[in-house]
């Protein structure tokens, strides 16, 4: 899972950089584009600080969405991947590095979205991101669709893990009068997994 999680991560790194250098090109570049937001051209918008209008409201929305995640059940499975305390300490700067770079290349890419002309009231915000794309190359497509699917596989795997784990250890290993030994516990698991895959 560790391996697995590491090969998806890197795939989604290079996907977020690509997708910002992308809207940038796009739209002539990062000077064009903030001259763009500055000048109010964009559907009424106008920069106005590189951490908007009102930072407080950013703030908390960064907390919302960021501290929420630490309570997942794949983010708890991470910790018992844990080998020593030299891990955690690496554990530790690359996942603020990684942290960093995606979900700071998110609120980055965000904030260009106001360069596109969509129609809120009748599109709805969801449309935003597709309109993004909808001037990207296939291969910059092409890569996009490998990021959203590792970031889907890499939440996936290990809320199948930890299901099938609780429900093995919490639920059926209680109701057995004999205790289940660890090979048969490893099997119960492997079935549960196979089937959560599937639905």
């Amino acid at each position: 899972t560790a391996t697995n999680d590491f090969i998806q991560g890197c795939i989604m790194l290079i996907g977020i950089v690509a997708v910002i250098l992308a809207v940038l090109h796009d739209n002539g570049g990062l000077n064009a584009a903030m001259e763009t937001l500055a000048t109010g051209e964009n559907g009424g918008w106008q920069y106005t600080a590189f951490l908007g209008a009102d930072p407080g409201f950013l703030f908390f929305v960064i907390m919302l969405t960021s501290l929420g995640t630490w309570g997942l059940p794949q983010m708890v499975g991470k910790f018992y991947a844990i080998t020593n305390e030299d891990a955690i300490k690496k554990g530790t700067v690359i996942s603020t590095f990684f942290a960093l770079i995606v979900a700071g290349g998110c609120y980055f890419l965000g904030g260009f979205g106001r360069l596109y002309d969509i129609d809120v009231e009748t599109e709805g915000f969801d449309a935003v991101i597709p309109s993004m794309l909808s001037t990207v190359s296939p291969i910059i497509i092409g890569i996009i669709i490998v990021l959203v699917l590792s970031a889907s596989m890499s939440t996936l795997s290990s809320l199948v893990l930890t299901s099938s784990s609780t429900i093995t250890l919490d639920f059926i290993s209680p109701l057995k009068r004999n205790p289940i030994d660890e090979r048969k516990k490893v099997v119960i698991m492997r079935v549960f997994i196979v089937i959560f895959v599937i639905i």
